[in-house]
Parts: C-alpha cells; structure tokens; sequence
C-alpha cells in the first residue's frame, strides 16, 4: 500500500463544512493568506449550488428555482451563524492563551 502524503492534502483547500438542503449545497471553505512574512490571515468564503441529474449524469447550476430560494437562504443563514460563532470561538481561545 503507498504512503498518504500529507503534505499534499495540507496544501489542498478542503471543505470547512458542507450543508445541504434537497438538491441545494453550500460549501463553507476556510482560506489562508499570507499577510507578511511571519503573519497569515484565514476568511471564509461560501459556494452555493443547485444539483440535478441529467440523462443520467449529475450536474450543478447556479441558477434556482423559486421553491429553491427558502432553502438557499436557510443555508445561506446557517452557514452566517457558523462563520461568525467560528471566528468568535477562536478569538475567544486567543485571549485566554494570552493571559
């Protein structure tokens, strides 16, 4: 069996968290950016999609439905709530580590 390298899977953007709600999904993904040589700066960003199959074959859209829109934007909430909770976890356990 070969080795997993892992240092291929570190440098790869993988899904923060993936929702989904009938065949809409939404992809919070956590992004790295080098701000100077010693500090790096992480923001989200969020895919939104509509799924449906097609002679057989599964494609994405992103164009919805009027019965899509109540989905997407629950979504599209909760992916807000994750976000902003996230982000207030870790500012919350960078001020404990510094005191």
């Amino acid at each position: 069996m070969p080795e997993l390298d892992l240092s291929e899977i570190e440098d790869k953007n993988l899904p923060e968290k993936k929702l989904r709600s009938g065949a809409i999904y939404l992809t919070i993904w956590k992004n790295k950016k080098q701000i100077n040589n010693d500090k790096v700066a992480y923001y989200y960003t969020v895919t939104l999609e509509r799924r449906y199959k097609k002679d057989g074959e599964w494609k994405a859209s992103n164009v919805y439905r009027v019965n899509d829109l109540p989905k997407a934007m629950m979504l599209l909430d909760k992916a807000y709530e994750f976000m902003v909770l996230e982000k207030s976890r870790k500012e919350m356990a960078e001020e404990i580590n510094r005191t």
